[in-house]
């Protein structure tokens, strides 16, 4: 591969079975780098499509409420089995909702409203949120 004034000459075969001589390499591109010098490269890459592949699939993971969240929670919520009638009231329920829930009592859930038939689900959906049912203490 020699060529005149001291530069290299490529050659380079044609489609017709000719051959050409450039003093430089087709395209003027860098030296090949070695395959063993992009496998990190690759493996970062695909790693990357990986995670966000992965990101978009999965749901978000939400923190979990300890029990003093909970317990904390709960207090602001009006407890079925201990409520005055004029706190019932405060949720915006009829004289005679409020005499079948006390004459109803005692719950442990208070989905317990609608399965024993006290409320109609239609009158439970607005309070689901600011009731709670904690079983009573035994004696």
């Amino acid at each position: 591969m020699g060529g005149g004034r001291g530069r290299p000459t490529f050659l380079s075969a044609h489609s017709n079975g000719g051959c050409y001589a450039f003093p430089y390499p087709l395209g003027d591109a860098e030296p090949m780098i070695s395959p063993r010098k992009l496998v990190p490269y690759l493996f970062a890459f695909l790693l990357a499509g990986l995670v966000s592949l992965t990101d978009a699939i999965l749901p978000p993971v939400q923190a979990q409420q300890t029990i003093a969240e909970k317990i904390e929670a709960d207090k602001t919520k009006l407890d079925l089995n201990t409520a005055t009638v004029a706190e019932l009231k405060s949720l915006g329920l009829g004289d005679n909702y409020i005499k079948r829930i006390i004459d109803g009592r005692p719950y442990t859930a208070k989905n317990q409203l609608v399965s024993r038939g006290v409320l109609p689900q239609a009158a439970y959906e607005p309070i689901k949120e600011r009731v709670i049912a904690h079983r009573p203490k035994k004696q």
